[in-house]
């Protein structure tokens, strides 16, 4: 029964490097530990669960997960996009583990690079999902609040409905090519930022209480 599930006792689990590939056991004493890969040096963080409850929402070409998880700090939930769209197996009462890899500035990414079921013993890597709103991006610059509050509207609202996602998809094909176009033509950007990016982003969150994609 899901009620009597408990978090993974803490012990040696083989853990899967995302930069090497190479798997080794790793002392994992806590729900989030941060452990160096002895293989290729690198440092990484690994979540350990019990899995309770899986989502999988296939958006466009990528998969929506909300995970639910059971460690030993309480229950959580575990959210990502895999670009990849794979299906992830996972059931409830599954161990699990995902790693994260760090970042040049010594933080972590959000979204983990590797899934593992501990259970059944198969793996899979996670493919990051494609960079922020690129016109927004080059007009605005990267961490703006613009790009922040675009990305949550594309998260939050474009990205539950089938026309949003075709309107994503549309977006990211000939995107790139108009922010190539304007990306040293400053006077262009200062005019899209004034007159389109911050209008829409100032829409978007009066209208759907968007604050900031990436502040969780």
């Amino acid at each position: 029964m899901p009620g009597r599930l408990k978090p993974p006792p803490p012990g040696n689990y083989s853990i899967a490097c995302p930069y090497c590939r190479d798997s080794n056991l790793l002392a994992v004493s806590i729900d989030l530990s941060e452990v160096r890969c002895p293989s290729c040096g690198q440092t990484i963080r690994v979540l350990i669960a019990t899995v309770r409850a899986k989502r999988g929402r296939a958006s466009g070409p990528q998969r929506e997960y909300v995970i639910r998880t059971i460690t030993h700090s309480g229950e959580g939930v575990l959210r990502f996009v895999d670009a990849g769209g794979s299906d992830l197996d996972l059931r409830s009462g599954d161990i699990m583990y995902v790693v994260y890899k760090m970042k040049e500035n010594r933080t972590y990414d959000e979204t983990p690079s590797l899934l593992c079921n501990v259970t059944t013993h198969q793996g899979t890597i996670i493919k990051p999902r494609k960079s922020g709103c690129f016109i927004a991006t080059v007009a605005c610059g990267y961490g703006s609040w613009e790009v922040k509050v675009l990305s949550g509207f594309r998260d939050d609202i474009l990205s539950k409905s089938e026309i949003g996602s075709l309107f994503i998809a549309l977006y990211y094909t000939f995107s790139p090519f108009f922010a190539s176009f304007i990306v040293k033509r400053e006077n262009l950007k200062k005019n899209i930022r004034r007159f389109i990016i911050f209008p829409a982003a100032a829409l978007a969150s009066r209208m759907f209480k968007i604050k900031c994609a990436w502040s969780s």
